[in-house]
């Protein structure tokens, strides 16, 4: 992160006039925390704690010794989950065991993740079950009896904004009839 530091009336160095706060240590630790560069072009590195999602207010301190001024900003830090391949399976063949991993070391692969299909008919978001402990979880999905088609599952990280992470594509195909 780019700061500029300027000071008419001394000799400023970015890595003993800034300091920067974290308010959430868990996510997103001091030591975790570094700033560099030369003056007027300081740069602040901040690295997340593995595994941890959130928030931190960081709080950007600078000191010619005599003023101090204070700027914060919202530092965030949203889940992710791995992608998925597409799947295929025939009728009436559920798919089982399908691995993926999450981000966040405080989500729950079962309450965290939320479910929808493009094909409801096919494949109700209610019959995609997830399971596991993060960071590895498991989906398995069971296609309505006798139903042939496709059907697209979007997993969500039910997390301050929800958006679509990855997606699963199920096709279920008829075989076919002999004799």
């Amino acid at each position: 992160i780019p700061v500029q530091l300027a000071d008419k009336d001394s000799t400023v160095d970015c890595s003993t006039s800034v300091s920067v706060l974290s308010s959430n240590k868990q996510l997103l630790p001091e030591s975790n925390i570094t700033v560099g560069g030369e003056a007027p072009d300081c740069r602040i590195s901040l690295v997340p704690q593995d595994n941890w999602t959130g928030t931190s207010t960081v709080s950007v301190v600078a000191s010619d010794g005599s003023l101090t001024i204070t700027s914060a900003f919202r530092f965030v830090v949203a889940p992710t989950i791995s992608d998925i391949p597409d799947q295929a399976t025939s009728e009436d063949v559920p798919l089982q065991g399908i691995a993926f991993n999450t981000s966040g070391a405080e989500l729950s692969c079962a309450s965290s993740i939320v479910v929808t299909s493009t094909n409801s008919a096919l494949l109700p978001a209610e019959n995609v079950k997830i399971e596991g402990t993060t960071p590895n979880c498991t989906l398995s999905a069971a296609p309505v009896a006798n139903q042939s088609g496709s059907s697209t599952v979007t997993l969500t990280v039910a997390w301050a904004v929800p958006k679509p992470l990855s997606i699963v594509y199920v096709n279920v195909s008829m075989p076919e009839k002999v004799g």
